[in-house]
Formats: C-alpha cells, sequence, structure tokens
C-alpha cells in the first residue's frame, strides 16, 4: 500500500493527513478515516484534509474527496482541502474541482 493515514483534532477542527497516493488501492482507508473524523465533528466545525504530501490522485481519489464534501455538508460541516501538492493543485485544475472545494494554502507552503 502506498499510503499513510494520520489524523489529529483541536479547536472545531480535525485534520485528516495522507502521505503517498490517493487511489483504487488506498481510497477506502482515506473515506473510513475522513467519514469516523467527520461524524465526531460538531455541525460548524471543519474537516482539515492536508494533501501537501499526496503524490497522486486518480478519479477514485477524486471520489472520496467529493464524497467526503458532501457528507460534511450535510452533516453542517467543512472540508478544506489544505496545500495540495502541485500534482494535486493541477488536477483540481483540470477537473474543475478547483471552484468546487475550499482550498486552503499557509505559510509552510509559500
Amino acid at each position: 500500500m502506498n499510503l499513510e493515514v494520520e489524523h489529529s483534532a483541536a479547536g472545531g477542527r480535525s485534520a485528516l493527513i495522507p502521505r503517498g497516493e490517493l487511489d483504487l488501492e488506498t481510497r477506502t482507508i482515506v473515506l473510513t478515516r475522513g467519514t469516523e473524523l467527520l461524524t465526531a465533528l460538531d455541525p460548524g466545525s471543519q474537516l482539515v484534509i492536508d494533501l501537501r504530501e499526496v503524490s497522486f490522485v486518480d478519479s477514485s481519489g477524486l471520489g472520496v474527496l467529493v464524497a467526503l464534501t458532501n457528507n460534511a455538508a450535510s452533516l453542517g460541516c467543512a472540508v478544506i482541502m489544505l496545500n495540495p501538492s502541485p500534482a494535486v493543485s493541477k488536477l483540481f485544475d483540470l477537473t474543475g474541482l478547483d471552484k468546487a472545494f475550499v482550498i486552503e494554502r499557509d505559510d509552510i507552503a509559500s
């Protein structure tokens, strides 16, 4: 498997931190952990998905990110895509998801 996932929570925000490739083989891990974090959040809270160390995302991986975003909205929460790697940013641009996702960059990524 080409993916590791960590998570943390603080101050109304939970963070999901995948490292590696988000694809057909690894999508279930991200969906399961992301869903667990979302269901533990209070309405109005945020799930941050830190994508700085994700080197590859295929269509099934994009589906997971869309599903988590939709699930969050139904729970009254939000998903923020933090620091997408250059490859992931390009994919978001090509698919138009750069307009559908909330994308943030912090000072570390600059």
